[in-house]
């Protein structure tokens, strides 16, 4: 049976590895809300280019400007888990396949915070994609207008060079 000394060492050893790993999920979190404010300010960029071609449009793309928050939470949650375990110290031999497990799941949190992840990227890519499809569709809608104008200017100065035509034959 291990002494209280090598359960300790055992444990330091686990803490010391969540420590560094607990590290690692601040660094992404601080990189996603890097990254999420670029697609943000982004996003705003394009908003301003709607706002100067179609004003009405603003009303309907106000809801992008959300942001995400909980994550922060769930980490105080792992550090109150950690506390627990240095007061029920007595009993860390019966405690060790929890803490595995616990790791486990702490794994499995940042896979899931790494899913989550490449699904904004890939919801902010599809936004992308719709902006660039109106773009083009104003393109198209400028295009019509400009071949109408010449279509009516035209027609206006030929009319005028019928009305003179008519008024120098009398």
């Amino acid at each position: 049976m291990a002494t209280l000394e090598a359960r300790v060492a055992v444990l330091e050893t686990h803490f010391g590895q969540f420590a560094s790993g607990l590290q690692e999920v601040r660094d992404a979190i601080r990189s996603l809300e890097e990254r999420m404010e670029r697609r943000f300010e982004a996003v705003d960029l394009r908003f301003d280019a709607m706002d100067r071609r179609f004003e009405g449009l603003d009303q309907r793309l106000e809801t992008i400007d959300r942001r995400f928050e909980a994550i922060e939470s769930r980490f105080e949650q792992i550090d109150r888990r950690f506390e627990q375990i240095d007061r029920r110290f007595e009993r860390i031999e019966n405690r060790f396949e929890e803490i595995d497990r616990r790791f486990d799941a702490v794994d499995r949190r940042f896979e899931q915070i790494e899913n989550r992840f490449e699904a904004i990227d890939r919801r902010f890519e599809a936004v992308d994609r719709r902006f660039e499809a109106i773009d083009r569709r104003f393109d198209r809608l400028d295009q019509k207008i400009s071949r109408y104008f010449l279509w009516m200017a035209g027609a206006q100065v030929t009319t005028l060079a019928a009305i003179v035509v008519a008024l120098l034959a009398r």
